[in-house]
């Protein structure tokens, strides 16, 4: 969701004042999916001038989500073997 000027956007409509009084201007944010698209999180971007995107800005938050992604998958995968791993005990012994 882009909005490049908080002060006009009805999507702010209720809450403008809120941001207004902080000095907030555009508000960018952006989905953190997995590889199978299931939504992490998101990543929020506030500016103090209203503002649209530049292309250099998208590739920024493009490096940055994938970055987060990845750490998140990978630390769910942990805390998965970290509850997995007691549940096996030991290995049987082949003769």
């Amino acid at each position: 969701m882009f909005v490049s000027d908080i002060a006009t956007d009805p999507l702010w409509a209720d809450y403008k004042h809120i941001a207004l009084e902080h000095g907030l201007r555009a508000c960018w944010s952006f989905p953190i999916l997995t590889h199978g698209r299931k939504v992490l999180g998101t990543l929020a971007m506030y500016h103090r001038e209203p503002r649209q995107a530049t292309m250099r800005d998208l590739m920024l938050v493009d490096l940055v989500i994938q970055t987060a992604a990845l750490v998140i998958d990978r630390e769910r995968a942990q805390e998965t073997l970290r509850r997995v791993a007691p549940m096996e005990g030991p290995s049987p012994v082949s003769a």
